[in-house]
C-alpha cells in the first residue's frame, strides 16, 4: 500500500513527489508519456521560466489563489533543496543554466527512477474500503497532477467527477490570436512594440504595452498571449503603434511627411489602407489601429487551458472537501495566470503543498 499515488509527472507532480518523499512517505508517480517532464522542457522556449519576483493575485484568474500565494517562499526553498541555482532577469526567475533540462534532471534525481512508472494512462480511480485503487495499485491518497490538453498535454480532470467534483471549461488561454486579415496582409513576421488593447465597445478589457508578432492569420507574441485571457465574444483589438508619442507630436510628423521614422514601412502601408477605408486621418489610425474577428487558436498552440477542477472544492492543503484522500494541484485545477513564470510558480507551489500534506 502506497501513501500516495501521484498521477502526472510534470512540474506539480514531481514537486509533490519530492516533498512527500522528504517526509518519509512511500509514493509512486504514474506518467502517461514515455518520460516525465515533457512540458518542463518546453516552458519558456526551453529556458524554463520558473517564477516571477512580482507575484500578485492580480496575475491570476481567481482571487481564491491568494491564500496559497502566501506560501510562495516555499517554492524558492524547494529550488534550493533540490540543488537548483536560479537567476532573475527582468523579474523573471530562471534556472541559472537557463535550461529546462537542468530543472528536469534535478527533479528526477530527487524523486528517483524507482518511484516513477511511465506509459501509465489512468482511466479510473476506484474508492476502496481503505484508500483507493489506481490502475490496480493500492494507495491511501491520490494526487492528481495531470495538467491540461494545452500543447501536448492531456485533460484528466474528469477522473474526479465521480467523487462529486465540478469541472469547468476548458478553453485555451495564453494562446496566439486569429483575426481578420483585411488590414494585416503583408505584415507576417513583423514585430512591433505597441500598446495592445482588447475592447468591447468603448470598454477596455485589457490594455498593456509590449511586443507583438504579426502572423498570416493573426497576432502572436507574449503581449497577444496575455491579451487572450480577456477575450469575450464581441471584442476587437486596438493597437497604438506609437504608445510613447503623444497624438499632437504624431500629427506633426504626419504633416511633415516624415512617418517613415515612426513605424516600419509595411505597417505604415497597412495604416494608410485602414485610414482610406474608414476615412480617418493617418495620425489617428497610427494610435488606434483596429483588428476585428478575434478568437483564440486551438489548444495545441496554447500554453495553458482555462478550466478544470474548481479550486474552491479543495481545502488549504489542496485535499478534496468532498472525498478525503484526494488531492489536486497544478493546471488540473481552475487556475491560470499571465505569461512570465506565474503558471509554473503555481505548479510548483501547489505540488509542494499537496506533497507535504499526504
Amino acid at each position: 500500500m502506497y501513501d500516495a499515488v501521484i498521477i502526472g509527472g510534470g512540474a506539480s507532480g514531481l514537486a509533490a513527489a519530492v516533498k512527500a518523499l522528504k517526509n518519509g512517505k512511500k509514493i509512486l508517480v504514474l506518467e502517461a508519456e514515455k518520460r516525465v517532464g515533457k512540458k518542463i522542457l518546453l516552458a519558456g522556449n526551453g529556458r524554463c521560466n520558473l517564477s516571477n519576483k512580482h507575484l500578485s493575485v492580480d496575475c491570476y484568474n481567481t482571487p481564491s489563489v491568494a491564500e496559497f500565494l502566501k506560501h510562495s517562499g516555499e517554492v524558492y526553498d524547494f529550488f534550493e533543496e533540490i540543488g537548483l541555482k536560479t537567476r532573475t532577469l527582468d523579474g523573471r526567475i530562471y534556472p541559472y543554466s537557463e535550461s529546462g533540462k537542468s530543472v528536469l534532471n534535478l527533479l528526477r534525481e530527487a524523486v528517483g527512477e524507482s518511484n516513477i512508472l511511465t506509459e501509465q494512462t489512468v482511466k479510473e480511480i476506484s474508492a476502496e474500503e481503505e484508500g483507493f485503487s489506481v490502475n490496480g495499485i493500492k494507495t491511501n491518497n491520490v494526487i492528481l497532477c495531470t495538467g491540461s490538453s494545452a500543447t501536448t498535454g492531456r485533460d484528466c480532470a474528469d477522473l474526479y467527477k465521480k467523487f462529486g467534483h465540478t469541472v469547468q471549461g476548458p478553453s485555451p488561454v495564453l494562446v496566439p490570436l486569429t483575426t481578420s486579415t483585411e488590414f494585416i496582409k503583408g505584415l507576417s513576421g513583423i514585430r512591433a512594440k505597441v500598446r495592445l488593447s482588447v475592447k468591447t465597445g468603448e470598454k477596455n478589457l485589457f490594455s498593456e504595452c509590449g511586443e507583438i508578432l504579426f502572423k498570416d492569420n493573426g497576432v502572436s507574441g507574449i503581449l497577444a498571449m496575455d491579451a487572450s485571457r480577456f477575450l469575450d465574444g464581441n471584442c476587437f483589438l486596438e493597437i497604438d503603434f506609437l504608445p510613447d508619442i503623444a497624438k499632437e507630436e504624431v500629427l506633426r510628423y504626419v504633416k511633415r511627411g516624415k512617418t517613415e521614422g515612426l513605424v516600419q514601412r509595411m505597417i505604415l502601408l497597412s495604416v494608410e489602407k485602414q485610414s482610406a477605408f474608414y476615412g480617418l486621418p493617418v495620425e489617428k489610425v497610427l494610435k488606434k489601429f483596429i483588428i476585428k474577428n478575434i478568437s483564440p487558436c486551438n489548444a495545441s498552440q496554447a500554453q495553458v487551458m482555462r478550466g478544470g477542477l474548481r479550486l474552491e472544492e479543495f481545502d488549504e492543503k489542496l485535499q478534496s472537501k468532498l472525498k478525503k484522500g484526494l488531492y489536486a494541484c497544478g493546471e488540473v485545477l481552475n487556475v491560470d495566470a499571465r505569461c512570465g513564470g506565474y503558471n509554473m510558480h503555481w505548479a510548483f507551489l501547489s505540488g509542494i503543498i499537496a506533497g507535504k500534506s499526504v
